[in-house]
């Protein structure tokens, strides 16, 4: 299954990092085959990735639609430690 990274703009304010994991986690419960694997938060950069696996980007991302989840863009990825 295609693996996904979602970056999405996040200011370091307490609580935004912790509402953008629960909306990840909702994604993944929204979207068929969509599987939730790690978010990673970069405050200096404000920026945080989300990283799913799923059947497809148009899945993925009408799952990120219903679950409201704040986003620039959704690629497809590459574990370099697969």
């Amino acid at each position: 299954m295609p693996r996904y990274l979602i970056e999405a703009y996040l200011p370091a304010q307490p609580g935004l990092l912790e509402e953008a994991r629960r909306r990840a986690h909702c994604t993944a419960e929204l979207g068929e085959q969509v599987h939730y694997l790690r978010t990673t938060f970069v405050p200096r950069d404000e920026t945080c990735f989300h990283v799913f696996d799923a059947p497809s980007s148009t899945a993925l991302g009408e799952a990120v639609r219903l679950a409201e989840l704040d986003h620039l863009r959704i690629v497809e990825a590459v574990d370099a430690n697969a």
